[in-house]
This record gives structure tokens, sequence and C-alpha cells, in this order.
């Protein structure tokens, strides 16, 4: 059987929270959604500001994946087209460079980073999600993989395979 985690890159979501700090703010530590006893812990959901056992926040995230992946598909684009990556032009800081502050790096991951912050619509459609919700989460994870699909399309479309695609992936 399938389960939400297949379809968007096998994330979890919710905010994981030991009963005690439960006990802390609610009165006991059980779902909300069913009533039953946490074992470990609750997850957190801040859109209602629940508490939910891992069964009932599977059952939200398997509810809310298809209007995700149906929001992501319908509205993620590249707005321009990526740049040739230069294999001959990589460079990377060193570990204490970075340490530093030297952060500057072109490398298969930063061209990737570049390519879906500078040349899709991903900044903007993820910049008003509540990334303490659930329904946040999902989105979020729901748009940066199809943004990643489509870049890794258009990297497929440039690039002959074996050459540079196998480089530039996630």
């Amino acid at each position: 059987m399938s389960t939400p985690f297949d379809s968007i890159s096998g994330r979890s979501f919710g905010l994981e929270t030991p009963i005690e700090a439960i006990e802390e703010v609610a009165q006991k530590a059980t779902c909300e959604n069913c009533g039953r006893d946490f074992e470990e812990y609750g997850v957190y959901d801040s859109e209602g500001g629940k508490y939910y056992c891992d069964n009932c926040r599977n059952d939200l995230v398997t509810s809310l994946v298809p209007e995700a992946e149906r929001y992501a598909k319908d509205r993620c684009m590249l707005t321009r087209e990526l740049p040739p990556y230069e294999p001959s032009q990589e460079f990377a800081c060193l570990p204490e460079e970075y340490a530093l502050g030297a952060k500057e790096s072109y490398t298969p991951n930063s061209y990737l980073t570049a390519a879906r912050h500078e040349y899709t619509n991903y900044d903007e459609l993820t910049k008003n999600f509540d990334r303490d919700s659930i329904r946040g989460q999902v989105y979020y994870a729901a748009v940066r993989d199809r943004i990643e699909e489509i870049i890794a399309e258009e990297i497929e479309k440039k690039y002959p395979k074996g050459k540079l695609v196998h480089r530039l992936s996630w």
C-alpha cells in the first residue's frame, strides 16, 4: 500500500512533540482527532493548534497530497531559460573559507539551487506557506518536488544523457 510519504519524497510532516511538553500546555496527551493516548510524542499542527497521533497525521497528509500536487503541477514553472552549466568553471570554497563567510561556489549543487531560486517561481509560490502547519509543509514539499522535476526535465533536454545529467541531480 502506498503512503503519502511515497509521493512526497519520504518526508515526515508536523512537529513531533514529546508527551511531557504536550502535558505542559494541554490537559492530557491524547490525539485531538481520535482520542488515542500518545505513546512517546504527539504531532503538532499550527493550523488549529492541534496534536495528532501518527495515524491521524498520516490520514491528514494523505488527504492533502492530491490537492498539493495539483497546486504544484498547475503553478510551478520556469520563469526564464536556464543558463548552461559549465563544468570547466567548477570551484568550491574550502570548509575553513566557508566558516569565515566565503560561501560562493560553482558546483552542481549550487547550480541547481540557483536554478530553483532564480529561474523558477519557487520563491513566489512558497513564501506564504505556514511552515509550522502540516498543510503548509505538504504544499511546500509538493512545490519543491515539482520545481526540481521541471529543472531536471529542462536539463535532460539541454544535455545528452550521460554527459552532464548524472552530475546535476538531486
